[in-house]
């Protein structure tokens, strides 16, 4: 775990009681990174069995997937292939950064397409 490169990721592992976390019948099973070395990292840290090397790798391999970045600009193009193979899709906030953007991300919406993003930031008392 001291190779990870997010240093909480080990932090909360080591401070948690690994058989309570998560949710129930629900497994992480694949990772991406645009670094193969840093998807060994996480992967080893978290107990990720699987590596993939292209992100689209993850397509008929996963029931669901999170896109756990903070790169606006990136994450239409990214969701994309999973939302179009219908696969459920969390992105991590925010959604995008720009208007051209969220037009599309609409439009997959009012498809029926399964994607959400949102931030716990709402819930943060100090702020």
């Amino acid at each position: 775990m001291a190779k990870c490169p997010f240093a909480t990721i080990p932090q909360y592992l080591a401070e948690e009681d690994y058989e309570t976390m998560g949710i129930e019948d629900v497994q992480i099973t694949h990772i991406w990174t645009q670094d193969k070395k840093i998807s060994e990292d996480v992967a080893g840290a978290a107990k990720i069995e699987h590596i993939v090397d292209e992100m689209t790798d993850l397509i008929g391999e996963v029931d669901a997937v999170v896109l756990a970045r903070d790169d606006g600009e990136n994450h239409l193009k990214m969701a994309r292939p999973f939302i179009e193979a219908d696969i459920p899709l969390f992105i991590d906030k925010p959604l995008t950064d720009n208007a051209e953007d969220l037009v599309e991300f609409v439009r997959y919406y009012k498809a029926g397409k399964l994607f959400m993003s949102c931030s716990s930031m709402k819930y943060t008392e100090n702020i």
